[in-house]
């Protein structure tokens, strides 16, 4: 069986933060295709602390003319995400962060 291998930048709160167009890719995707969403240590963040990144990466530019390059996936999307614990079915993803919550990240400037 073949399968469609994202790339998570951070996950956490039931979602992930992808490349811009994958949602679109999943969409389309054959459905005998399965998705795997795929995160390193120190990807599953605590629900803030992803909240606060989701906000930042998805932020228009100060420059309105480049495109955001991250978008925002529900983690229901994906099939399995595979990480440090291993493959792990996607409502688990994110049941246990591991990357601490640093109060000065989540202070605004």
């Amino acid at each position: 069986m073949s399968h469609l291998l994202v790339g998570a930048s951070a996950i956490g709160a039931g979602r992930a933060l992808v490349p811009a167009g994958t949602g679109e890719i999943i969409a389309t995707a054959r459905p005998e295709l399965g998705t795997w969403l795929i995160g390193g240590v120190g990807r599953v963040l605590p629900r803030r602390l992803f909240e606060a990144a989701e906000a930042g990466a998805l932020a228009p530019p100060a420059d309105l003319d480049e495109p955001v390059g991250m978008e925002s996936v529900s983690l229901e999307c994906f099939d399995r995400v595979a990480g440090p614990r291993g493959l792990v079915p996607s409502a688990e993803a994110d049941a246990h962060p591991d990357a601490p919550v640093a109060p000065e990240l989540l202070r605004r400037l």
